[in-house]
C-alpha cells in the first residue's frame, strides 16, 4: 500500500488572491515571484495537492504565518467531480436544494478558421500600372491577376459555460451557453449570448438561495469586467469547483 498523500487547500474563497498567494509559494519553492504568480493564478484553491503529510504541514505552516488559513486534508477526502451532462434547454425536474454549487465562467479561445479572401493588385500597384501603360502603350500590369484564395486565418472566440453540481444523487449538467435555448427567458430575452446566459444565471441564484457561488458566477452576475475571470480552460473552472466542493464537505457556508 502507498504512502498516504495529502492537498493544502485555501480555506475560505475570499482567500483566493492569486498576488499574496504568490508570495508565499516564491521562497516555499524557491521560485522566481514572477513564476509563483502564474501558478497562484492556476491553483484555484489548491496550494498543494499530492504531498507527504510532512511537506503539506510545512506549506500550510508558511500560510498560517502570513495570515492565511488553509486546511490540509487527505488527497482521497477531496471530491471528484461527477460527469458532465450536457442540458441544451432547462431541467425543470431538478429540485433547488439538490444544488449545492453554481460555477460559471467565461474565457477566450483562438480558433482558426478557413475564409476566402480577395488577392490581386493593390491600389498603389493599379495606379503605377496605368502609369506605366501611359508612358510605353503596353499593358504592363503589376500584382498580378485578381483571384478569390482560401487562407486560415486565427481569431479568438469568448465562450460562456456553467455547471449546475447536485447532491443527492451526485449530479453534473453542464449548459453551453452558445448552444442554449433561452427560450426559457420569456420577455426578458436578449439578442446576444452575454446577456442571456447572465440572465439565466440571475435565474438559477434566485430560486436557489442556498446554492454556493463559484468566482465566475459572482463576476457574471456584478457585472464586472469578464477579465478579471482569470480561467484559461474548462479543466480551471473544474479545479476550482472540485476545491469549492471539498470547503463545503469541511462546512463552508
Amino acid at each position: 500500500m502507498g504512502e498516504r498523500k495529502f492537498a493544502v487547500l485555501l480555506a475560505k474563497p475570499e482567500l483566493f488572491k492569486p498576488l499574496v498567494i504568490s508570495h508565499v509559494l516564491a521562497p516555499a519553492r524557491g521560485i522566481p515571484l514572477q513564476d509563483a504568480v502564474s501558478s497562484a493564478r492556476s491553483c484555484w484553491g489548491f496550494l498543494l495537492e499530492n504531498a507527504d503529510e510532512p511537506a503539506a504541514q510545512g506549506l500550510a505552516a508558511r500560510f498560517d504565518d502570513a495570515g492565511l488559513s488553509v486546511l490540509v486534508v487527505p488527497r482521497e477526502s477531496i471530491p471528484v467531480l461527477p460527469p458532465v451532462q450536457l442540458i441544451p434547454s432547462p431541467k425543470t425536474d431538478i429540485l433547488p436544494d439538490r444544488i449545492v454549487l453554481i460555477s460559471a465562467m467565461a474565457f477566450k479561445q483562438r480558433v482558426m478558421k478557413a475564409v476566402k479572401v480577395k488577392e490581386g493588385p493593390t491600389q498603389t500597384q493599379q495606379i503605377v500600372s496605368m502609369g506605366l501603360m501611359m508612358a510605353t502603350g503596353l499593358p504592363i500590369k503589376l500584382g498580378g491577376k485578381k483571384k478569390t484564395v482560401e487562407k486560415n486565418v486565427e481569431s479568438s472566440e469568448l465562450l460562456f459555460y456553467a455547471d449546475l453540481i447536485l447532491r443527492n444523487p451526485s449530479e453534473r449538467f453542464r449548459v453551453d451557453a452558445q448552444k442554449f435555448d433561452y427560450s426559457c427567458l420569456g420577455s426578458k430575452m436578449l439578442y446576444n449570448i452575454a446577456g442571456n446566459f447572465r440572465l439565466l444565471l440571475g435565474e438559477w441564484v434566485k430560486n436557489t438561495p442556498a446554492a454556493r457561488l463559484n468566482h465566475g458566477t459572482r463576476v457574471i452576475l456584478d457585472n464586472k469586467p469578464l477579465r478579471e475571470m482569470g480561467y484559461a480552460s474548462l479543466e480551471e473552472m473544474e479545479r476550482e469547483s472540485r476545491w469549492l466542493l471539498a470547503l463545503v464537505e469541511s462546512g463552508w457556508k
